[in-house]
């Protein structure tokens, strides 16, 4: 809305009707105003279930295992791989 400087009017003020002293009246103004608003509410639902399956497969897996072997110096050797196995923890 551009409001624009009050000029100085020249002249006298006249009644608006005949008949009314009434040199002035407010007319109110109406029009359209969009108002926008958010409320959350329900638009559906959704059904989560959840399920146990056991699926069977076969994958390729390549391991590695250690071997560990004493070589004494009058020629002898001890292999000791199976004691250094341990569970995991």
């Amino acid at each position: 809305m551009v409001r624009k400087k009050k000029e100085s009017l020249k002249g006298e003020l006249a009644p608006l009707f005949e008949g009314n002293s009434n040199t002035q009246e407010i007319l109110p103004l109406f029009g359209e105003e969009i108002l926008i608003r958010k409320r959350i509410r329900q638009v559906g639902e959704a059904v989560i279930t959840k399920r146990k399956v056991t699926e069977n497969i076969k994958i390729p897996l390549s391991t590695r295992n250690e071997k560990v072997i004493i070589r004494y110096p009058d020629g002898t050797e001890t292999d000791i791989t199976s004691r250094n196995t341990s569970s995991a923890s």
